[in-house]
């Protein structure tokens, strides 16, 4: 069957990412502001044939580039690998349907980058088969995207959103950031694993996560928003900053040229600054776009 759908894969920031304890599955409990942005993928779901009950075997998926700033890099993924065939697999198998699934993908989002790129692109898979299976909340969806990654849940339904457990837990908050966004990557692959090993967090909290979400919540409602910057931080900064010095070159960059903002996103190792004036954010586009190997002047995708 022919077939028009197509999704947007948006980027996402952590705007605040805190690392609170390890669990006995071996994951970590976070506490975090996510938002995304309007720089995306281009996912398209060409055709498709679906036909009742699921068997790995019967699932077929094709995924084709068809452009984007890293076209090449996403070619070089083994299939299998990839998280849109991860996600085909698991949705067929929670929905108990075979078939065929062919795709086409813009990818601009770079890997490895904090930005969400491969959990965006799971997402919106997710969404895709929905459309045309048309049968399932977004509460199973996210019971199917939190399996492929602690990113996918917040990619499948948040907005700007508070997120805990490791990820899974999404509270979306009304508001807006009327900001412009600059966000500067150099193609540093920073190691996740690594960073979490130098924060070396044991089983026990001593935060107090809830307080800490309201106080992220009444922040961002407020006006001044410098009071909820001030409240921000992402603790990957220091094990990433102390591997690869550079990034604290970029983020300086970014607040010499009058950002009001600016924080690594995920474990990194993607830097962005916010900017209330969008003449200066333009100005230090500008600037910046041919120091560093990606340099995107984006807005909030809302």
């Amino acid at each position: 069957m022919k077939s028009e759908l197509k999704q947007n894969a948006y980027a996402k920031l952590n705007l605040h990412l805190e690392v609170l304890n390890k669990r006995s599955d071996n994951y970590h409990n976070i506490i975090s502001f996510m938002t995304k942005v309007a720089y995306a993928d281009l996912l398209k779901l060409e055709e498709y044939t679906i036909f009742d009950s699921y068997s790995s075997d019967k699932v077929k998926v094709t995924i084709t580039t068809i452009g984007g700033i890293y076209k090449e890099s996403f070619s070089s993924i083994n299939h299998k690998e990839n998280l849109i065939y991860k996600a085909v697999h698991s949705f067929c198998k929670f929905v108990n349907i075979s078939g065929s699934f062919s795709f086409q993908i813009e990818k601009n989002i770079p890997f490895g980058a904090g930005l969400g790129g491969g959990s965006s692109n799971a997402a919106a898979t997710l969404h895709l088969l929905n459309q045309v299976y048309g049968k399932i909340s977004n509460t199973e969806l996210v019971e199917i995207g939190k399996s492929l990654g602690a990113d996918v849940p917040f990619c499948i339904i948040g907005e700007n959103s508070i997120c805990q457990g490791i990820g899974e837990v999404v509270d979306n908050i009304e508001g807006t950031l009327d900001y412009r966004v600059l966000i500067i990557n150099d193609g540093i692959h920073s190691d996740t694993a690594q960073a979490y090993r130098f924060l070396n967090r044991g089983p026990l909290c001593d935060i107090d996560a809830e307080h800490k979400a309201e106080e992220l919540k009444k922040f961002f409602l407020d006006e001044n928003k410098q009071l909820f910057f001030s409240a921000c931080k992402n603790d990957f900064e220091e094990p990433v900053f102390i591997n690869y010095p550079e990034l604290v070159q970029i983020k300086q960059e970014l607040y010499n040229r009058g950002a009001d903002f600016v924080q690594m996103t995920g474990s990194g190792s993607s830097i962005f600054g916010l900017f209330k004036d969008p003449i200066v954010a333009n100005n230090a586009y500008l600037d910046l776009k041919e120091q560093y190997k990606l340099v995107m002047l984006s807005d909030f995708a809302y």
